[in-house]
């Protein structure tokens, strides 16, 4: 017997999303700070507190959505906060360009 698959479905992917519904508003906004935190940072880079601020908003989102059990997105935030930590350690590195990278991806 062959298993048909939905190519419009991930595979594993849960089908419940009601309990995103309950915090994606705190994701958006956290993401937004995250965001505003980062232009920060980028318009003075000695302005650690700002990065880590963002860094926080981040990792705060990336611990709700692997509750969530959305693992996809949640590798996605994780590489961010990666990308964060190595601006901390080379803010030479956090290049406008990287943070629209960062700002269309989120």
């Amino acid at each position: 017997m062959t298993e048909s698959h939905d190519p419009n479905q991930l595979m594993g992917a849960s089908q419940d999303i009601a309990p995103l519904a309950w915090v994606i508003d705190e994701i958006r906004t956290a993401f937004g700070h995250a965001l505003t935190a980062m232009r920060a940072f980028l318009g003075n880079k000695q302005d650690l507190e700002s990065l880590r601020s963002a860094r926080n908003q981040i990792h705060q989102s990336n611990g709700a959505l692997q509750l969530l059990d959305l693992r996809g997105v949640a590798l996605v935030t994780e590489a961010v906060e990666h990308l964060m930590n190595r601006w901390e350690s080379e803010p030479g590195e956090c290049l406008p360009s990287s943070v629209r990278s960062v700002e269309s991806t989120l």
